[in-house]
């Protein structure tokens, strides 16, 4: 677990067009298990899944910064009316971690995009009425 103290917007307009994704610094990156790794960002309570990415080598990025998009400060209840650093940074309090593999599936079934959202959620019941359906079947053969 890192415990991460600075955060801005994306440096680069192309990440705005991505979802579901951070940027940490590379070294962090290794250590939770390299790009598009599932990582869980906590602060308090409150709790968001996204893929982690490498920092870009952007001026002030350093091992306990992150960027980060607005809607997941939100849900993080993180937005600060504190001043920028000279780098664009905002204080913040955020731990960040390798997500388990129960939380790659709170990840997909909470997605806030449904081309995430929606074929997780229809696999699961689909498989649950698989299994349902087959679970009759042997009982009724029985």
């Amino acid at each position: 677990m890192f415990e991460i103290n600075k955060s801005r917007g994306f440096s680069s307009e192309y990440d705005y067009s991505a979802f579901s994704v951070v940027r940490v610094h590379s070294k962090v990156l290794k250590k939770l298990g390299g790009r598009y790794t599932w990582v869980k960002i906590s602060q308090g309570d409150a709790c968001i899944y996204r893929l982690a990415l490498g920092g870009k080598s952007s001026t002030g990025f350093t091992m306990e910064s992150i960027e980060i998009d607005y809607d997941s400060c939100v849900e993080l209840d993180a937005l600060s009316n504190a001043e920028k650093d000279e780098n664009g940074f905002y204080p913040c309090l955020f731990k960040i971690e390798r997500a388990e593999l129960f939380g790659k599936f709170i990840a997909h079934w909470k997605h806030p995009n449904p081309a995430y959202r929606v074929p997780m959620q229809l696999g699961i019941v689909s498989f649950s009425l698989g299994c349902i359906g087959f679970a009759l079947g042997l009982m009724s053969h029985a």
